[in-house]
């Protein structure tokens, strides 16, 4: 058996700490005994964590582990914060905890009672019993066993002492069981009092809450009372006993609460009355919010009162019928119909709204939103719809009165949503609206949600139909009994109907044919009612949309190189919506289409791709959909980085059926986007609805700070052809004079024609490209090619008789190498022979098999290689210098001569190796020496590009010999000053006749090292040399080199 420290035994260890005097003072003190109470109330508030309340005491039996909490703790959730007493078990400890009381004086009298709040682990057990010895758990006696109910909220438990004990504690016992989970009990509010002959009423609830009153009830207590009195206010935490409204409510348990303001959150406690001079505690406070009472015309365009991106609050209630999210207002203000925030539901949900209205018996009224899916995915069984009811309660089951039916929402931007309804009595109502999406939508919003009692109202369910290239006829549904109405059109995108368009009035029959309409002309158009006397004229239903046709055909092409910049080819449009201000679907300049100088460009912001991706480029009106014997055949290109190997771009291709607001696209085959202009073929060998091509361009927007653009070039809609055109042409190897192509066969053709030439190939113009025959297998080496030259190839398959040839496939270009690009091609260099900047260049260079690289080189991926030789001077030494070119990066090592060029392995020691290195560059700069060579012997330079760098550089070998005295002093007009300089400091040299030239400076001392060099320029007339390192006192040699003249001057360093 364990026991914990008793309240004594914590003293006397306080006793024995402590100094002599303190100790018996504080002994004596602490020691005295706590008179025994009739009543006490406690809150565990005044005492500090990990302690028990003074008084009180605690015990722990037959514990097997550490215990983590027998004591108080701070709580803010607790019903009187900021302390609660806690007990936690361990895992799997079968211990019994004790909380008891201070000693009470009345337990045999039986007329009090334990009033306590708790929550707890299902898997606790709680006793509550007394005791006689607060440190001998044998003394206790069980009263009241009961299992805890789990969860966050705490529960009142009264246990009643009504029968005489002779103990003198009261006492808590705890046991978890074995659960094998850490497990937790909270006590607070423990209360021992008298047990009251009028007991509070329980079970108060508040139902049929309206905009002013709510209906509250309650269960009586035992006291056969039939007088209550019921407390309320909109200030929350009133203090029942002394403010708040009061209502007396005699013989039945409920009252309706009346006058209450709409729109507002309530408090209500009930307090049982059983005479005159006996009231029971109150029960309370159960909470309510009263429902809204907007005034008519009601607006809602979500621009005040609610968090972004939470759901919908306030006067709103929702009611989930499948998926997991809700109606939310979000802030994104490319997406709103107007302002900066909409309502929004996403993917895979059916979710309603409710908002309540005081409405009038008899009274027409209209209800209007804004509705439009963002959506990627309108090609592969996407869905969203809407509807709204009416109902006399905020549930599905409540609507029982359709506003609007089911309908469903598109893409290509906001819908004008509307009905009417007329309720039966006068009363609150609900409306509601469902927003449904499937697995494959992506997200519905509505914005601007009206509800007023128009005196005119406007027509619904407008519609075209029978457009041809100069007319369509327009159809609608009268709001209520107008017989009269206004039609307003125009091929100008977002007029104003008020002071724009042709205005045609319709009397009778709801419809009206547009005549003498432009061809290929987009048309918007709005209707209203005209009512005339006191009622008016209606509001706008509108705008809607529709296009007139072209001319149907049976085939076309489109390289959009005859489009303007910023336009849509004449007979293509784009529908979809335009979600960011920043976003264009519109042909672009692009100097490397496969037909320069335009593409058809898609882009979208990262942060609005998903409804920019609903973008469709509509192809001119075709006649023969349905035949099964066409192709699309067209090129196109994502020019981003794919993350982690997969495109997130692609296009889609369908057909296209109906026109405006409501064309339909579907899907036939989903391409990745290549990174590459690549060309694809879709086959329509089946009987297909529509009369439009449709390319539909999307990303998969995973989070990331994405853009993304989309390049499409060379659009055919052709028959499908019987010989196949070569597929997936590439180069393989290319040298100087020779390439290596091959292409790859989709059907059984062994003939191809191969055309090819420098770039620039006129395929109407033999004279600007060469041909080349090859029967059997795909491939063939292109010869007699000039160097550093940049080529095209096509390649046709030649299939003969009935099949004739393929389309012609290419071109793909290459260049090829340079001269010096492997070992045995070395460019001789000549001693002391100056370089231009644009001497030699590195341009699609490639490394040999078994090519070294330097030894100092700090990037040795993706080079680009060439190569230099010289002959040694007798002197044995040399000096390198670069000349600036358009090459940005590159890195130089010199080799012994190999014994055989064609075999890199072997090639002689590396003997000298420069390399950038960051922060540091040598291009256009002189090198350091390289010396003890042998005389006429043969050496190799190594230059190589960085990466994909290429361009242009200089470079020179000089003769590196020490001067002799007679060198010296040649030109007197170049002067040194200061001359003797101080060692450490900076000197200048002038010189008039190398104003604004480049010159190589050089210092050597007197044994014929170089200390110093560097490529600098003259400016007024001098330079100023700073050298890197101070220079030891003595006698140095300061050259100047300038196109193949060296000129020397003597320096004195003191």
């Amino acid at each position: 058996m364990m026991k914990n420290f008793t309240f004594l035994s914590s003293l006397l260890l306080t006793f024995l700490m402590a100094s002599p005097s303190q100790a018996s003072m504080k002994l004596l003190e602490q020691m005295a005994p706590c008179d025994p109470v009739s009543d006490f109330m406690e809150n565990f508030d005044t005492t500090g964590r990990g302690s028990v309340p003074e008084c009180w005491n605690t015990l722990l039996i037959n514990s097997v582990r550490p215990v983590t909490s027998l004591g108080v703790q701070s709580s803010s959730t607790s019903p009187s914060a900021p302390n609660v007493f806690h007990f936690k078990n361990n895992v799997a400890n079968p211990a019994d905890f004790y909380l008891v009381s201070p000693q009470v004086n009345n337990l045999s009298n039986a007329t009090h009672r334990l009033r306590f709040m708790a929550r707890g682990s299902e898997s606790a057990t709680m006793s509550i019993g007394t005791m006689t010895d607060p440190d001998d758990e044998t003394t206790f006696t069980s009263i009241e066993t009961f299992g805890m109910i789990s969860g966050v909220d705490y529960n009142e438990y009264i246990i009643n002492f009504d029968a005489g004990y002779t103990d003198t504690h009261i006492a808590f016992k705890v046991n978890f069981g074995t659960a094998y989970t850490t497990t937790n009990l909270y006590v607070d509010n423990v209360s021992w009092e008298p047990i009251p002959t009028c007991l509070k009423p329980s079970d108060l609830m508040v139902d049929k809450v309206l905009n002013t009153s709510a209906d509250v009830s309650w269960l009586a207590g035992n006291s056969n009372e039939n007088e209550w009195l019921v407390s309320y206010s909109d200030v929350i935490g009133f203090d029942p006993e002394t403010e708040g409204h009061t209502i007396s409510v005699t013989d039945s348990p409920e009252v309706t609460l009346p006058t209450l303001t709409p729109n507002t959150a309530y408090e209500v406690y009930v307090q049982a009355q059983c005479n005159a001079t006996e009231n029971s505690v109150f029960i309370g406070p159960i909470n309510f919010q009263t429902l809204c009472s907007p005034s008519l015309p009601f607006h809602e365009g979500f621009e005040e009162g609610y968090l972004p991106r939470r759901p919908l609050d306030g006067c709103w209630t929702h009611e989930s019928i499948s998926g997991t999210s809700q109606w939310q207002a979000v802030d994104e203000w490319y997406n709103t119909y107007a302002g900066g925030y909409f309502a929004r539901l996403d993917y895979n949900n059916e979710n309603w709204i409710f908002h309540s209205f005081e409405l009038t018996g008899g009274t027409t009224y209209q209800l209007s939103f804004y509705a439009m899916k963002n959506d990627e995915n309108s090609d592969s069984g996407s869905v969203a719809t809407v509807m709204a009811s009416l109902g006399t309660d905020d549930s599905a089951m409540a609507m029982t009165t359709e506003i609007i039916p089911s309908t469903e929402i598109t893409s290509d931007g906001y819908q004008d949503i509307f009905g009417t309804f007329t309720p039966d009595n006068d009363g609150v109502y609900f409306i509601g609206i469902k927003g449904t999406l499937n697995a494959v939508s992506h997200q519905l919003f509505i914005d601007n949600i009206s509800l007023e009692a128009p005196s005119c109202f406007r027509p619904t369910n407008v519609t075209v139909d029978a457009v041809s290239s100069d007319s369509a006829n327009i159809s609608w549904t009268p709001g209520a009994n107008e017989t009269n109405w206004v039609v307003t059109y125009s091929n100008i995108e977002n007029f104003d109907p008020l002071t724009q368009g042709t205005a045609i009035e319709v009397s009778g029959a709801p419809n009206l044919m547009l005549t003498d309409l432009n061809i290929h002309n987009t048309y918007e158009f709005y209707v209203h009612s005209v009512c005339n006397g006191s009622d008016g004229n209606s509001t706008l239903t509108g705008p809607e949309k529709f296009w007139t046709e072209c001319e149907a055909v049976d085939s076309f092409t489109e390289n959009f190189d005859t489009t303007g910049a910023g336009m849509v080819p004449y007979c293509w449009r784009v529908v979809g919506n335009d979600s960011h201000i920043a976003n264009h679907e519109e042909v672009r300049e692009n100097p490397t289409a496969p037909s320069a100088p335009h593409v058809f460009s898609f882009y979208s912001r990262h942060d609005s791709f998903m409804s920019s991706a609903s973008k469709t480029l509509i192809s001119p009106k075709v006649n023969n959909l349905s035949d099964g014997d066409h192709q699309l055949r067209f090129t196109f290109k994502s020019p981003i980085f794919q993350p982690q190997g997969h495109s997130f771009t692609f296009l889609r291709i369908g057909t296209v059926s109906g026109t405006g607001y409501m064309a339909k696209f579907k899907s036939i085959e989903t391409i990745p986007s290549p990174t590459e202009f690549t060309e694809y073929v879709v086959k329509f060998d089946q009987s297909y609805e529509g009369e439009y091509i449709g390319i539909s361009a999307y990303a998969n927007y995973d989070g990331r700070d994405y853009y993304y653009f989309i390049y499409l070039d060379d659009v055919h809609w052709e028959p499908i052809s019987p010989c196949a055109k070569p597929q997936d042409l590439q180069v393989d190897d290319v040298s100087a004079a020779t390439a290596d192509i091959s292409w790859t066969s989709k059907g059984a053709e062994n003939d191809w024609l191969v055309m090819y030439g420098k770039t620039g190939v006129d395929l109407q113009d033999p004279n600007t490209f060469q041909t080349h025959e090859v029967n059997g297998t795909p491939s063939t080496m292109l010869n007699n090619l000039e160097p550093n030259t940049e080529y095209e190839f096509y390649v046709q398959a030649q299939c003969g008789g009935s099949d004739g040839d393929s389309v012609i496939a290419g071109p793909i270009t290459f260049l090829t190498k340079e001269n010096n690009d492997d070992l045995c091609d070395a460019i001789p260099l000549t001693l002391d022979e100056t370089s231009a900047a644009d001497a030699f260049t590195i341009i699609n260079g490639t490394v040999q098999p078994d090519e070294p690289f330097g030894v100092c080189w700090n990037i040795t991926d993706n080079l680009q290689t060439a190569w230099f030789k010289f002959v040694a001077p007798t002197s044995g030494k040399v000096v390198f210098n670069t000349i600036s070119g358009t090459l940005e990066h590159y890195t130089i090592a010199v080799y012994n001569a190999p014994t055989d060029c064609t075999d890199m392995s072997t090639l002689g020691n590396q003997l000298f190796c420069d390399a950038e290195k960051e922060g540091v560059e040598f291009r256009g700069s002189a090198l350091p020496d390289l010396d003890q060579l042998t005389p006429g012997a043969l050496y190799y330079i190594q230059v190589a590009a960085l990466g994909s760098e290429s361009g242009t550089f200089g470079l020179e070998v000089s003769n590196g010999a020490p001067l002799s005295v007679e060198d010296f002093n040649k030109d007197e007009a170049i002067q040194l000053h200061p001359n003797p300089v101080a060692s450490g400091a900076s000197f200048y040299l002038s010189a008039a006749q190398f104003e604004g030239k480049k010159v190589t400076v050089s210092i050597t001392d007197m044994l014929g090292k170089t200390v110093f060099t560097a490529l600098t320029q003259f400016d007024a007339n001098k330079i100023a040399i700073h050298p890197k390192s101070p220079l030891d006192s003595g006698v140095y040699f300061v050259s100047l080199k300038q196109d193949g003249r060296i000129v020397n001057k003597r320096l004195i360093v003191q």
